[in-house]
């Protein structure tokens, strides 16, 4: 009971406790309409404790977009805070090792979200397009030397880095959906949201390699373009980002061939893209809730 007054009181105060139970395979009160926070397992019998609305017989599903919503987004914007620091970590010690030991006087491997911070590009550009379009974009800010790197094998590999970091959380995300959240959470809040997270960092692999400055992309095949397109190439960096934003918000057959491109690699990966997209909604949800509050 004290679990349910805490839990009461850090929501409002016109939330109870709901107890359903599973007993030798028979379901005794609704499960799938209240926000499910814990399940008691005894052999076939379970015990579920969630929560209802006292304006409501059950739960509605208003209500459950809106507390899932804020569930699925805090865990979200944590991971995806996580993820940044991995991918400038990545590109980091990439350079470090290449030549470039002042990204260690930066403080660039230390995995701290406040070096890694631009307030453009760390997060308004990110959160609008994961609001606008559930495109993730790493969001961080390192300074490379690129000048005391040992060669342009060094500064492609330093490109290439923060997207393979990308990559690895990807591959990470998708063993515990796979091996942990799906076949023991199926149809919750968790799952949904992972397999968004998921879907982010698929987004961010295939952004980031599009060759068009500033993106890794670009940082890849920079070195090996002649001296003339570098120089012209290179002031593009000021405005390419917000020229891709553009085709992707007002151009649809580009949208969702990226979309499309997303949800074929989850799918490869064994993981059903449905529930990423339901991960996108709530996600939305809880902005919708915090536009009304």
């Amino acid at each position: 009971m004290k679990r349910g007054q805490a839990f009461q009181s850090f929501v409002r105060s016109d939330w109870f406790i709901i107890v359903s139970f599973k007993i030798n395979g028979v379901s005794w009160g609704e499960t799938n309409e209240f926000v499910l926070l814990e399940t008691r397992k005894h052999s076939k019998d379970e015990i579920h404790f969630g929560l209802f609305y006292s304006n409501f017989p059950l739960f509605s599903r208003r209500i459950f977009r809106q507390v899932g919503g804020m569930y699925c987004f805090l865990l979200v914007v944590v991971v995806w805070v996580f993820s940044v620091c991995l991918h400038e970590y990545g590109h980091a010690w990439v350079a470090y090792r290449g030549g470039d030991t002042s990204v260690e006087e930066k403080g660039y491997l230390e995995m701290n979200p406040i070096h890694y911070a631009h307030p453009l590009t760390s997060f308004l550009l990110p959160m609008l397009f994961m609001v606008i379009g559930g495109i993730g974009l790493p969001g961080g800010a390192v300074y490379i030397n690129r000048n005391l790197l040992r060669s342009r094998w060094w500064e492609t590999a330093v490109s290439l880095a923060g997207p393979a970091m990308n990559l690895l959380l990807a591959l990470a995300v998708t063993i515990l959906l796979r091996a942990f959240l799906m076949p023991h959470y199926p149809g919750q809040v968790a799952t949904y949201a992972m397999a968004f997270v998921l879907q982010l960092q698929i987004m961010a692999i295939l952004f980031n390699l599009i060759p068009v400055p500033p993106l890794d992309g670009f940082g890849a095949i920079e070195p090996w373009l002649p001296g003339e397109w570098q120089n012209t190439l290179r002031p593009a960096a000021n405005y390419g980002l917000f020229i891709l934003v553009l085709l992707f918000w007002k151009v649809p057959i580009l949208n969702d061939a990226f979309w499309s491109c997303v949800d074929g690699i989850s799918n490869s990966l064994g993981v059903n893209a449905e529930l990423g997209d339901q991960g996108l909604q709530l996600f939305r949800h809880a902005i919708e809730f915090w536009k009304q509050s």
